[in-house]
């Protein structure tokens, strides 16, 4: 339900492509210096930015559908305690989509 609901792009930040990352990292940059904030800070400003766009796009970073006050990875860990399963993770998710 999650994956259909915010279509994510992975499970964490390092299954999201280099060529993904350096053209938003570029996008995020070129807004801040568009915004006339100051070059010593621009850098700091663009990885705020990149942490909000791994929120978005990141399966484990999101906000969990069915209570926003935890993420998904957390939901995970309190499953996973509930289970008394010491290493639950996401392997690898599939998203399908008809009509397009």
């Amino acid at each position: 339900m999650q994956i259909a609901a915010t279509f994510p792009l992975a499970i964490d930040p390092s299954g999201i492509a280099p060529e993904i990352l350096s053209k938003e990292k570029e996008i995020a940059r070129e807004q801040t210096l568009a915004e006339g904030k100051p070059a010593n800070i621009v850098d700091k400003i663009v990885e705020g930015r990149m942490a909000k766009y791994y929120k978005d796009v990141c399966l484990l970073q999101q906000q969990f559908v069915k209570d926003s006050s935890i993420t998904v990875q957390a939901h995970i860990a309190a499953v996973a305690k509930q289970l008394q399963i010491s290493d639950l993770k996401v392997a690898s998710f599939h998203r399908l989509q008809l009509g397009q």
